[in-house]
């Protein structure tokens, strides 16, 4: 009924549905090039914002333990937010250039402890692709703002293991499930994203516990069955090595993987090494989940979601990851989660960067105090 109407309205000779679209066109141009723009204006807003949440951890934990003056903080908050911001593939250069950072840094060693506190603040602008007469300028601005404070008095400590996906559909991309698609189209690999967001994940860590007093760092891989297992060790330089040399191929089941991960972070040896280390006695004990599809099982489904529950009673934190993930997939992950505030669904390259350094920046979040 609806393209009967819609058809004789177009052959109306008198030309009154010609002249309403001609005078609605221009709006429903300008609506939607506004939205698009409007986007990327969110997406480079929560990218800045990320990259100023990591620098300035960064910095106040550097300044907190005595290894940088004030301008040593700044200079390092400036450095490292213009870093982690660069990975963002959807972040032009010309955006990039224009904008300038305020750094304050502050040290306060009263009452004999070093109480460290770095404030970023960044106003920007990005460049419309569709300029639009509904709003005025040719660009849209936004605003952010990051504040650490760490004090050297106030450590905690943590354990992690990471639980990655090595099947072969990591070796495809958004645009494609074949590598070689992938390699002409110019698009990383689902690997080659989660690669570097381990690196960058591992260089936060690194930042916030530079004497690798706090943190200890293990890996589970796995495709049809567990592929890998490393223990964890003191900082994150063994794993994040070990990430790089993985390879993608096989089927999907993470049931070892996770049973793996869940036993390694509550050995009695975690707790033993932190206490010889650190003195902590209650160290915290997280699970970083990652996969871009779903168990070829569903028994291996139920037995993983068994494993996460036994976790989450044990007081253990996850993190869950669907990176590019089916339906199924994102279920698994979304029910394993701590909560849907560990839950991460990763629909780009992106996005999957942005997952890993928002829980970079929490897992640091247990080693200094952040409020933004």
């Amino acid at each position: 009924m609806m393209l009967r109407r819609v058809v004789r309205m177009m052959r109306d000779q008198n030309g009154s549905f010609a002249i309403q679209l001609a005078l609605l066109l221009p709006l429903l141009l300008g609506v939607a090039s506004l939205a698009i723009d409007y986007t990327r204006a969110l997406s480079f807003r929560s990218h800045a914002a990320n990259a100023a949440d990591a620098a300035t951890l960064a910095a106040a934990s550097k300044l907190a333990l005595g290894d940088f003056s004030e301008d040593d903080a700044r200079e390092l908050a400036e450095v490292f937010f213009f870093a982690q911001l660069s990975q963002s593939s959807s972040v032009k250069t010309t955006e990039l250039a224009s904008l300038n950072p305020q750094i304050v840094a502050e040290l306060d060693e009263a009452r004999g402890g070093r109480t460290a506190e770095v404030r970023l603040t960044v106003d920007g602008a990005v460049q419309m692709m569709f300029p639009s007469w509904l709003i005025p300028g040719d660009s849209l601005s936004f605003h952010t703002e990051s504040v650490s404070v760490s004090s050297s008095e106030t450590h905690s400590a943590f354990s992690m293991m990471l639980v990655l996906d090595q099947s072969g559909s990591m070796n495809g991309c958004q645009a494609s499930e074949y590598e070689f698609l992938c390699s002409w189209l110019r698009q990383p690999t689902r690997l080659a994203t989660l690669k570097r967001a381990v690196a960058n994940l591992s260089q936060q860590l690194t930042t916030a516990d530079p004497q690798t007093q706090y943190v200890r760092m293990g890996i589970t891989t796995y495709a049809e069955e567990k592929k890998s297992e490393r223990q964890p060790a003191w900082g994150t330089a063994s794993t994040s090595q070990f990430v790089q040399s993985i390879r993608a191929s096989g089927g999907t089941n993470s049931s070892q993987a996770f049973d793996a991960a869940y036993k390694s972070v509550i050995r009695d040896r975690e707790r033993s090494e932190h206490r010889a280390r650190n003195g902590q006695e209650k160290p915290a004990r997280i699970i970083l989940f990652m996969t871009d599809g779903e168990n070829n099982y569903a028994s291996d489904t139920r037995y993983t979601l068994n494993r996460c529950a036994d976790a989450k009673q044990a007081d253990v934190i996850i993190y869950s990851v669907a990176f590019e993930a089916t339906r199924g997939g994102q279920a698994m992950l979304r029910e394993c989660a701590s909560s849907a505030d560990h839950y991460f669904e990763a629909a780009t390259a992106d996005q999957l960067m942005a997952a890993f350094e928002r829980i970079g920046a929490e897992a640091a979040n247990l080693l200094v105090r952040v409020a933004r």
